[in-house]
């Protein structure tokens, strides 16, 4: 019996000994937060940023002012600029209270900026209309042998006269004809063609275009004239 009891102590202090020789296992680390596991790494999530993309703005085009009168001071200014200084000049039109007929100097479109001349001319019986630039105490247009503009039509076929006026009120016409539409025309006349019909280029009181019965109605803009 005592035997036994020294045995059982025996092996009771070597399980002791061996237990307390034994490291205990390593303490699992405390995270705040989600975590990620990957192969026994534990790392906690970084930070995301968003970055906030202000949206672009596309440029805006400024209004396009409204149309002026065809005798407005600014349609020889930027239409007919060569005659801007010339004593006594101003741009005029008729007839105004026409309903078939429409001058005005627009904004929309033009050859050079800022502005062109639009007429419309629709041809009822014997009516009929114009625009120009008066120089009434008379243009010397003699060191010139041609007068140039440009001309737009949206349709073929739009004809008017281009006419000029002497201080003698000699007033005669060639027949210009728009026969392409949806660009600019660059439309050079000699001044030969004004002398054989007995106009005095050298005293001018005024460039126009007429509209009428034979040449019918028409729309069309005009820019950019200038004696060459």
């Amino acid at each position: 019996m005592k035997l036994h009891i020294m045995r059982a102590i025996h092996v009771l202090i070597t399980v002791l000994f061996l237990s307390a020789c034994i490291p205990p296992p390593p303490a699992t680390p405390t995270v705040i937060g989600p975590t990620i596991e990957q192969q026994g790494i534990v790392s906690s999530p970084t930070e995301t940023i968003i970055d906030t993309i202000e949206p672009t703005l596309e440029p805006t085009s400024p209004p396009i002012p409204p149309p002026i009168e065809c005798k407005h001071p600014a349609v020889t200014q930027n239409v007919f600029s060569q005659l801007e200084n010339v004593n006594g000049q101003f741009p005029f039109y008729g007839e105004p209270n026409d309903p078939n007929f429409l001058c005005q100097g627009v904004y929309d479109r033009f050859h050079t900026e800022p502005l062109s001349v639009r007429i419309e001319y629709k041809n009822v019986d014997t009516n009929y209309g114009f625009w120009g630039v008066a120089t009434p105490d008379g243009y010397d247009a003699l060191q010139f042998s041609q007068l140039c503009f440009w001309a737009y039509a949206e349709n073929p076929n739009q004809a008017f006269r281009l006419k000029l006026r002497d201080t003698n009120d000699v007033e005669m016409g060639v027949v210009i004809n728009l026969d392409e539409a949806g660009r600019w025309i660059n439309i050079c006349t000699p001044l030969s063609k004004f002398t054989e019909q007995g106009v005095s280029i050298g005293a001018l009181i005024n460039v126009n275009l007429g509209f009428e019965e034979p040449t019918g109605s028409a729309i069309i803009w005009a820019d950019d004239f200038e004696f060459k």
